[in-house]
């Protein structure tokens, strides 16, 4: 599929987990919806195929989406394996989900599953340890453990000119200072001296040309000669062909490592990514410290709100923000947030006057960044340590221009989700070669036609019982999301993650969450006991 577009005439309201059927909306900037008809039919079908995506619903619209710009997240989940004699118990506990909620941690997926995890690999930038972080990469890498050492010590070896670059930048901060100084102090001669650092002659044109001194010159001069060295260093052999073995599969890993082929600027191994990807390791340290604060807070004052918790107000208005977390993260379906609506936001600790006011999903805990962020008074000496534990200070998260931004925000400690059904679903040990699986969208706009599902309008619960009824709101449309099929083409997956998935229950259930909320974190409250 090609429509001669860049990747950012794209654009989507939050990434998707590849291991699930997700389903969500897109917008392609500028583009004639026939084009798309004519590049994937399918023999005049309503549905189009192509890499495994598929496409329907096509229509214009006059805004495009943009990250964050959605309510939430709709699930459909069946959990296998579940032991007969738990049923009662999944009852109570989905009850207490529904009714009470979770904490709201980060899922593990915001760390990555490989064996450095995405924040310690963003400590190091943070530190602008390059070598470290290069090494953190390398480490995750699928290579031998023999070229993974020759990667590392060869980096080792390396003169980092990132560093350098770094020491000219605050050295020509510092003489700009002193300029400055020298001008409020003789202002009367109406002469403006500047000094510009390398970003700020990319961002802004003069209008007139004026004189450098003799030094600034040479360090000018001497800049584009370790440019040039840069671009013209000698890598061995053995290295790139090291580099070059990497799999396609490890693309951030690969894309990172093939700049040093060109560069001693280790820095700029970094900077190649694409932002959005790059992004996630800043958002990783974020999400821990997060964690660990919400983990000590909760032990601390429990699902009571507490004196000095904080607080988010927001307000309607014609401009203004909200604080809260905007990132998107395990999501399935969209619910799209078509309103735009735009929120003035005011973060407020909780006190004697006020406590009254709010309840436990009020309570917000900051993520750390280069905001002024407002620590909360009840753990302002835990943040600290927290962050004193990982070896970072709130300094550390100041964003650097062209490079990474690390804006604190603030997020919910817990959240209820809503619109919640669930089933559980007794196997049925006189037929063991079919499983229920989810009628996903995908199935729907095929418009196949409908299967038999008596066994499961079986497993739903009598109407009399009045503590089932509670436990599946608005039940009646549970059986027409599911069907039987014959396990044998799912039989040789299973068997492995499941070994008793054929004499074993099921569970399914159906929710929706806020946004950057986990549906993996909801389930281990589920599943715990």
């Amino acid at each position: 599929m090609n429509l001669s577009k860049k990747n950012t005439d794209i654009s989507y309201c939050g990434i998707k987990d590849k291991r699930a059927i997700t389903v969500q909306k897109f917008c392609i900037h500028k583009t004639n919806k026939y084009d798309i008809y004519n590049l994937i039919s399918n023999n005049n079908n309503k549905w189009f195929c192509n890499n495994n995506v598929y496409i329907s619903n096509l229509e214009y619209k006059r805004k495009k989406l943009s990250l964050g710009n959605l309510n939430g997240n709709h699930f459909k989940v069946i959990i296998r394996g579940v032991h007969n004699n738990v049923k009662s118990n999944f009852h109570i506990l989905s009850e207490n989900l529904r009714t009470k909620g979770f904490v709201n941690y980060y899922g593990h997926q915001r760390f990555g599953t490989k064996q450095i995890k995405n924040y310690e690999i963003g400590i190091s930038i943070l530190k602008r340890n390059y070598k470290q972080s290069l090494s953190y990469v390398i480490q995750n890498t699928e290579l031998k453990d023999e070229d993974k050492q020759n990667l590392i010590t060869y980096i080792n070896e390396l003169t980092d000119h990132s560093i350098y670059e770094n020491a000219i930048d605050k050295k020509k901060k510092k003489s700009q200072h002193t300029n400055e100084h020298i001008k409020s102090e003789n202002s009367i001669e109406k002469k403006n001296i500047y000094i510009k650092t390398d970003e700020q002659q990319n961002d802004h044109m003069c209008s007139s040309q004026m004189n450098e001194s003799t030094t600034d010159t040479k360090k000018k001069k001497k800049k584009i000669d370790i440019s040039k060295e840069n671009h013209n260093i000698s890598v061995p052999q053995e290295i790139i062909n090291i580099i070059n073995s990497i799999s396609n599969h490890s693309y951030v890993e690969k894309t990172i490592l093939n700049s040093i082929k060109n560069s001693n600027n280790l820095k700029n191994a970094f900077m190649n990514l694409p932002k959005d990807i790059f992004s996630l390791f800043i958002h990783a340290i974020q999400s821990i410290v997060f964690n660990l604060l919400v983990s000590i807070r909760m032990k601390k004052f429990g699902l009571q709100i507490a004196l000095g918790d904080l607080v988010e107000i927001y307000e309607q208005h014609h401009s203004g923000y909200s604080s809260l977390d905007e990132s998107s993260d395990d999501n399935t379906s969209d619910n799209t947030n078509n309103d735009n609506m735009l929120y003035e936001s005011k973060i407020i600790p909780i006190t004697q006057n006020n406590i009254s006011l709010y309840n436990i999903y009020d309570v917000v805990l900051p993520l750390p960044g280069d905001k002024n962020i407002v620590l909360p008074p009840n753990l302002k000496e835990e943040y600290i340590k927290v962050l004193e534990t990982i070896n970072l200070t709130l300094e550390d998260f100041k964003s650097e221009k062209h490079f990474f931004n690390a804006s604190g925000c603030y997020r919910k400690i817990v959240v209820k989700p809503y619109n919640f059904k669930s089933i559980f679903i007794k196997n049925e040990l006189n037929d063991l070669n079919k499983i229920p699986i989810i009628k996903s969208d995908l199935y729907k706009l095929k418009n196949e036609d409908k299967e038999n599902n008596t066994f499961i309008k079986e497993q739903l619960p009598n109407k009399t019982n009045q503590a089932s009824s509670q436990i599946i709101t608005e039940q009646q449309n549970v059986e027409d999301e599911l069907i039987y099929v014959s396990n044998e083409q799912y039989h040789e997956y299973l068997i492995k993650e499941i070994p008793d998935y054929q004499t074993t229950s099921s569970i399914y259930l159906t929710c929706s969450l806020p946004k950057s909320s986990y549906i993996t974190v909801a389930l281990m409250e589920l599943l715990k006991n």
